[in-house]
């Protein structure tokens, strides 16, 4: 259908923005000085990072693809903290007609602490509009931290935990020790 021509200000942090085909953005307007843009994972496993639109006088239209994040930073003076990887779902799916997906992130997701704490923080730079008490928690209602996850999603992940030895002892469920290094 016919979109609206709006030039108003859009916000977009801490989001992961992927597909597996196709643009992660298409932006419907040349003018981007009134974006907003960081900290979010941008990534397309196979197409590119963004498509511009816009339409000219007489009506035809001119498209241009930005083919990765450096091209989308430049083209918009945005997202310098952002970045461009596989976000490791934990069910991924590389074909568009399969439905068996599970877009949980596991603990070696580049997006785990890689947000900006937006909520409570009067140093946030949202606009005046944005109630930013929204984005105390996750999709799920779980709390943000002081370093948010990118996406709908909070993973936590103490510190120090991987490269950690868990042994356990024969009184407990197992038969023999059982070492495990995570």
């Amino acid at each position: 259908g016919n979109g609206v021509l709006d030039h108003g200000k859009a916000t977009i942090i801490n989001n992961l923005l992927y597909t597996i085909s196709g643009n992660s953005i298409l932006i419907n307007q040349r003018d981007l000085s009134n974006l907003q843009s960081d900290f979010n994972d941008i990534y397309s496993l196979s197409g590119n990072v963004a498509k511009v639109r816009e339409v000219l006088s007489g009506g035809t239209v001119s498209e241009t693809f930005l083919e990765t994040l450096e091209n989308w930073r430049l083209a918009t003076l945005n997202d310098t903290l952002s970045i461009s990887q596989d976000p490791v779902f934990i069910v991924q799916n590389t074909q568009v007609n399969n439905s068996s997906i599970d877009l949980n992130l596991l603990p070696s997701s580049p997006c785990i602490g890689m947000g900006k704490l937006l909520c409570g923080d009067p140093t946030n730079d949202l606009d005046d509009y944005i109630d930013d008490s929204l984005l105390c928690a996750d999709i799920l209602g779980k709390n943000r931290g002081s370093a948010p996850t990118i996406g709908a999603n909070e993973i936590s992940v103490a510190d120090g935990f991987y490269g950690t030895t868990i042994e356990t002892s024969p009184d407990l469920q197992n038969a023999d020790n059982i070492e495990c290094t995570i």
